[in-house]
């Protein structure tokens, strides 16, 4: 055991000392070490609570199939650190093996600690923000010219395992999706605060090009909870009569969205217009309920999200 680990224990279970330093010091490692306890108890509480409330709304039919890693050719250096040669990874739910890159575990942090989602036992503590902003019918949610001052990152599915990435560019959403061990990409908004009051509209148009034809998700949410209800809404980037310029405008009523949670669909809910706190698009190979995307398919794509209005 580390030397500083035996004091800490001696200054916890010792009877305490006489002298006034050392007393200090036993009631700063007291302290320390209760401290430590509380925030583990309360990690593990919220992560427990949260689990539950998921399992509560979701009625899973499998567990989500984790990649198996395996490590062929591994070596030994000098100082006997093992260094694997080459990694390989299986789709556990289909049952063939085929090399992807591993799972970037620094980009699935990177992304996380972007829109504030890593588990945080005090995040109660400063509550949730309050007020919000009027929108009436036809102003710009998001363009170019980015007037609400929107912050818009990507949310690939390296989250939950997965090997696919992309990238934002202004407005250009560019990237290539890899479904062994995941299936999607996404940009999303961090939470807007103060929260968009839509209740004077009916909808959100959203112009785009590219898209090859593929179909998309727009999601909102009503909501400050990271993986709480997702609002969908389908579109596909292929129409009967597309635009000279490529240019698909797509109408998206509050009525028709789905209320989700990952991708399952959620009965019993209605959305809060008055409460508009985020803005995603997905490229998923998934639809609902574990139902396949129709018209998707892996490898690169292209979309670039020219304005997203409210009506």
């Amino acid at each position: 055991m580390p030397l500083n680990a035996v004091k800490l224990l001696q200054g916890l279970v010792l009877p305490r000392p006489s002298s006034r330093l050392h007393r200090k010091r036993h009631t700063d490692a007291t302290f320390t070490g209760t401290s430590l306890v509380l925030s583990m108890v309360l990690c593990v509480t919220l992560l427990n609570d949260q689990r539950s409330w998921i399992n509560s709304k979701v009625q899973w039919t499998s567990k989500p199939a984790l990649p198996r890693i395996k490590l062929d050719d591994v070596s030994f250096s000098q100082e006997r650190r093992c260094r694997p040669k080459r990694t390989q990874l299986y789709a556990g739910a289909e049952g063939a093996d085929e090399e992807r890159p591993a799972w970037d575990v620094l980009r699935a942090v990177q992304t996380a600690a972007y829109y504030d989602a890593l588990p945080n036992p005090f995040k109660f503590l400063t509550g949730e923000p309050s007020g919000s902003v009027k929108v009436a019918p036809g102003e710009t949610i998001w363009s170019e010219e980015n007037v609400r001052g929107l912050e818009w990152g990507v949310l690939d599915d390296v989250v939950m395992g997965g090997a696919s990435q992309s990238f934002l560019n202004g407005t250009t959403w560019t990237g290539n999706i890899i479904t062994q061990g995941g299936g999607f990409a996404g940009i999303r908004t961090k939470s807007i605060k103060p929260a968009l009051d839509m209740r004077r509209c009916e909808g959100l148009r959203v112009r785009v090009r590219g898209g090859d034809g593929q179909r998309f998700k727009l999601i909102i949410r009503d909501s400050y909870d990271w993986n709480g209800i997702a609002w969908s809404f389908e579109f596909d980037t292929k129409t009967f009569m597309p635009s000279l310029d490529g240019v698909v405008d797509i109408s998206a009523p509050f009525r028709s969205f789905v209320p989700t949670l990952f991708a399952k669909k959620i009965a019993d809910q209605r959305f809060d217009a008055g409460k508009l706190t985020a803005v995603q698009i997905t490229l998923s190979k998934f639809g609902y309920d574990g139902d396949l995307n129709p018209n998707f398919r892996a490898g690169k794509f292209s979309l670039t999200v020219e304005s997203i209005t409210a009506y």
